[in-house]
């Protein structure tokens, strides 16, 4: 879903197959894979989708569910999936760097803006072997293995880990988490 017209519908159609909403993962993310340093190598119909898929989406769910979620006697929670290449000057592509750095200050900023009721937090994972990350070729994930501290990849579990602590927790808005492997412990 790189739309922001889907948004309404997906909150709607959840709320009735589910009875209510109390919690929303927004997992969305786009990029192509693309030369970093090359400004040419994604034009700007491509800048524009990794904007709405990785900031607008975003937003706009949690602005179909606010109702929902204030009615709820606990409240509720966004978190997104943001990267992090929102912290680097790395990545997929430029765009999508870009993007998910403008995706945590969006957090930022719905953390400070909508609680008490809601709470709003990121989960910033590092290479991931999921179908998307298995995208990269082998020799750049052998590199950000042996880069990473730990020298694996992110487990999965653990990155799950993450998005279930910050379900649960009651006491953080507006917060990240990086799971990275120690691949970038400076960053921050």
């Amino acid at each position: 879903m790189t739309s922001t017209d889907e948004c309404p519908r997906v909150i709607d159609e959840t709320i009735k197959g589910l009875g209510g909403i109390d919690i929303i993962i927004s997992n969305m993310g786009w990029t192509r894979f693309s030369n970093f340093a090359d400004l040419d190598a994604m034009d700007y119909d491509e800048w524009d989708k990794c904007w709405s898929a990785n900031v607008k989406v975003p937003h706009a769910l949690l602005k179909a569910a606010k109702p929902t979620l204030e009615a709820n006697a606990d409240g509720g929670v966004m978190i997104t999936t943001g990267s992090i290449a929102a912290l680097t000057q790395g990545g997929s592509s430029m765009p999508y760097s870009v993007t998910k750095a403008a995706q945590l200050q969006l957090v930022k900023c719905l953390g400070q803006t909508q609680g008490p009721k809601i709470r709003v937090n990121t989960v910033l994972p590092g290479l991931l072997l999921t179908e998307w990350g298995l995208k990269y070729p082998e020799d750049k994930i052998a590199a950000l293995k042996d880069a990473a501290v730990l020298k694996h990849e992110v487990y999965l579990d653990d990155c799950a880990d993450a998005f279930i602590m910050l379900a649960k927790n009651t006491s953080m808005t507006g917060m990240r988490i990086q799971v990275d492997a120690g691949l970038n412990v400076q960053a921050g």
